[in-house]
C-alpha cells in the first residue's frame, strides 16, 4: 500500500485479501509494514483520549 493511503484503505485492503499485515511501498521500495496490531494500538489510544475528554 502507498504511504499516503488512509487507515481505512489499509484496513479494507487487508480485509478484502484476508491478510494480517500489509507492506508499505514507496517508489517500488519497501518502507514499512502495517499490521492488525497497529490498528489495535490506534484504537486503544483513541479510547484513552475519549475517556480523558469526558464532561
Amino acid at each position: 500500500i502507498d504511504p499516503q493511503a488512509t487507515i481505512i484503505q489499509a484496513m479494507q485492503t487487508m480485509r478484502e485479501n484476508k491478510i494480517g499485515c500489509l507492506p508499505v511501498v514507496h517508489n517500488g521500495e519497501l518502507v514499512g509494514m502495517i499490521t492488525e496490531m497497529d490498528f489495535v494500538r490506534i484504537s486503544g489510544r483513541l479510547i484513552e483520549r475519549k475517556g480523558k475528554h469526558k464532561v
